[in-house]
């Protein structure tokens, strides 16, 4: 188990996330974000729900 730490792009603030293993795949890391409770706020209200978000490295900038 470990935590990764993940933020928006427009936001100024990093929030932890809990991974379940200590190997998560991309679309699965895509789905713990999409469904923690700090997903959802900010420009995307009254908008629905977002179906995917964009990966990067902040450290080397590369993205998936």
């Amino acid at each position: 188990m470990g935590v990764l730490y993940y933020k928006y792009k427009s936001a100024k603030e990093t929030y932890p996330v809990t991974l379940p293993y200590s190997f998560i795949s991309v679309p699965d890391l895509k789905q713990l974000i999409l469904s923690s409770n700090r997903h959802g706020t900010g420009r995307s209200r009254g908008r629905g729900p977002r179906e995917d978000i964009a990966l990067s490295n902040a450290q080397t900038g590369e993205g998936s």
